[in-house]
């Protein structure tokens, strides 16, 4: 986790779109190699950590995570029903990835084009931004 966090720091100073951006694909792609719990669970700190450091704030990062480590279409590793398909043998890994590619590239841009459209006006994340540097409301909000 320390070290996809050294790994993922070097996007601070970028504009706010290309992190979400970049987030989103890298969750994408991290989900393709491991279960998208185990994706959610190591990045969710790190992208708080980089959402404060921005900042930015954290959902803006979080639930784009959310929703892309969902996109798992490609490897026969990443989901169940993947592997299963893949065990069937009526499929080849070329074959998932042929199948898996354009669901995932659109399932990225929806993500991406919804993240910056909706995440403000649904959630109001825009009015908690301030309330970001309160550690005190912080750790009451984190601690129950």
């Amino acid at each position: 986790s320390s070290t996809i966090a050294a790994f993922l720091h070097f996007i601070v100073g970028a504009p706010q779109t290309a992190i979400i951006f970049f987030v989103i694909l890298i969750s994408a792609i991290f989900t393709e190699f491991t279960s998208n719990l185990a994706v959610a669970t190591i990045l969710f700190p790190i992208l708080d950590s980089i959402a404060r450091t921005a900042n930015m704030h954290p959902a803006y990062l979080i639930l784009p995570c959310c929703m892309s480590v969902s996109l798992a279409f490609m490897l026969p590793i990443a989901t169940p029903p993947n592997a299963m398909i893949f065990v069937s043998g009526n499929m080849k890994t070329k074959d998932l990835i042929k199948a898996g590619i354009g669901a995932k590239i659109i399932g990225i841009l929806v993500i991406f084009f919804a993240s910056i459209v909706l995440l403000s006006p649904i959630f109001h994340i825009h009015a908690l931004t301030t309330n970001l540097s309160n550690s005190t409301l912080i750790g009451n909000i984190t601690s129950g």
